[in-house]
């Protein structure tokens, strides 16, 4: 463990282009600052994947509204021949570089409340269904495991998967053991050190499962 527990942030990144590619990965970080570096570069790479990918029916979907509306940028500076997949994971690497930027001057960003994660959603939301590239949680470690607690339930009902096997209540049963403390003071049980070790380990099965 490097720094102190309560400076460490996770991040669920969740990435499907339906008949090829499907993953959920957790990033895990000292703090938010190298967070949001490791998770947006990520981000980045597969979200130009699903752009490339899905560049025709974006065209059928009004994309150009995202320029106009959400990045503020006027009509008349729209390209003669019209917006490409290029334009939008520039401007992806555009507001990621600005908050990188804004790191480097002494700020710490939640990942949710950046520019770069609104236009991430704003592509979501024109891409077809079951295909994004989102990051639903991210935060401290004790919210993000109680966050995923709420979270990984849900997962099992549109499979109509009621049933659980023995695997998948093991990885229920570790984010429950990580989100019974709220904070740092409530580490009654287990030091610091050892809650880390285990959260490492919960991430790295997890990741291994997912990804």
């Amino acid at each position: 463990m490097k720094g102190n527990l309560d400076s460490y942030r996770a991040a669920l990144v969740e990435f499907r282009d339906e008949g090829a590619y499907d993953s959920r990965a957790v990033y895990l970080e000292p703090d938010g600052n190298r967070l949001f570096t490791t998770t947006s570069e990520s981000v980045n790479e597969s979200a130009e994947l699903l752009i490339n990918g899905h560049w025709e029916y974006l065209r059928s979907q009004g994309y150009g509204e995202i320029f106009h509306e959400v990045l503020d940028i006027p009509l008349e500076d729209a390209p003669a021949d019209g917006w490409d997949p290029e334009h939008l994971t520039v401007q992806l690497t555009r507001l990621r570089n600005e908050t990188l930027d804004e790191i480097q001057a002494g700020s710490v960003p939640d990942i949710k409340d950046t520019e770069w994660h609104r236009l991430l959603e704003e592509i979501n939301g024109v891409l077809p269904d079951n295909n994004y590239i989102t990051v639903p949680i991210a935060g401290d470690l004790f919210g993000f495991a109680r966050a995923m607690i709420r979270r990984e339930p849900w997962l099992y009902r549109p499979l109509g998967k009621y049933q659980l096997s023995d695997g998948d209540a093991r990885r229920l049963a570790e984010w429950s053991i990580l989100a019974a403390p709220k904070s740092v003071d409530e580490l009654i049980w287990i030091d610091n050190k050892e809650y880390f070790n285990l959260f490492y380990q919960v991430v790295d099965t997890f990741n291994d499962y997912h990804v």
